[in-house]
């Protein structure tokens, strides 16, 4: 069994070797995380984060179980949701910036759940 391992290694690398763009011509599938929801958000924060260039925030969001977007569209509903959701950003150490544009990304997809 050995032997035809070694015997097979040399001729996948001759196969890669001809056809470097092999994998890359391969359609690749979509993460999961990339699922468009309601209002054309992702459903993870991580997703969210990623889209709006503010991932170096994702591993905050995680520490603090903030990882599906509902959570922050069913917050946005409540009373004085947009307040304390800019609250909860800031306590997860957002620059008053990266709120802003999480929160107008929240605020479009809210809006047009209505």
């Amino acid at each position: 069994a050995a032997a035809q391992l070694v015997a097979v290694a040399p001729t996948l690398a001759h196969a890669a070797a001809n056809e470097p763009n092999a994998a890359a011509n391969e359609p690749k599938a979509a993460p999961a995380d990339k699922a468009l929801k309601r209002g054309g958000l992702p459903a993870s924060v991580g997703a969210l984060l990623d889209e709006l260039k503010l991932s170096k925030y994702k591993r905050r969001f995680k520490q603090e179980d903030v990882t599906e977007v509902d959570m922050l569209l069913a917050e946005l509903k409540l009373p004085s949701g947009a307040v304390d959701l800019r609250n909860i950003l800031t306590e997860l150490g957002m620059s008053v910036g990266h709120r802003e544009r999480l929160m107008l990304a929240l605020l479009r997809a809210a809006e047009q759940q209505r």
